[in-house]
């Protein structure tokens, strides 16, 4: 299965969201998943003001501290080029 699938059927065995505002004043959401050999973690940017930003990133990795790592470094480079 793909790990679409195992989201879609609540195969996992965790999942949280978190939010922070970071140092450009733009909301970044955190969500990460917790499969039973890997974290898998979406990162997504929204800014409240002008220019609109609208971002993601994705990472996966057997500890949920480099996945979010992973993440944020996507996030991050597709948002402020």
């Amino acid at each position: 299965m793909s790990w679409r699938e195992d989201y879609t059927n609540q195969n996992y065995l965790s999942r949280k969201v978190s939010q922070l505002i970071n140092e450009h004043e733009d909301e970044i959401e955190i969500e990460t998943v917790q499969y039973y050999n890997h974290f898998h973690v979406i990162t997504t940017i929204c800014s409240q003001n002008r220019p609109y930003k609208d971002f993601f990133g994705e990472g996966r990795d057997r500890d949920e501290r480099n996945a979010t790592r992973k993440a944020l470094k996507g996030l991050y480079q597709r948002a402020y080029k």
